[in-house]
């Protein structure tokens, strides 16, 4: 509810908002590599090496964000 005060008296308004979506608890690569700002190469590399937490499912990785945000945090 918005209310402003003019000369005049008061206005009463109504507003509405759309949270943003949630993100995402497992990411693509590609979502992975948006996220991080880096080709999507350098972040198969790492996680190929196990340096990057990550799993293939089906033969394309899948990270868990909070397993990602605690190996940025270690880093």
């Amino acid at each position: 509810v918005t209310v402003e005060t003019t000369e005049d008296g008061l206005t009463i308004g109504h507003a509405s908002f759309r949270p943003a979506a949630a993100p995402a608890d497992v990411l693509t690569l590609a979502d992975l590599a948006a996220w991080l700002d880096v080709d999507e190469a350098t972040i198969a590399e790492l996680a190929e090496s196990g340096e990057l937490p990550g799993r293939r499912l089906g033969g394309e990785w899948r990270f868990a964000r909070d397993a990602v945000l605690d190996w940025l945090a270690r880093r």
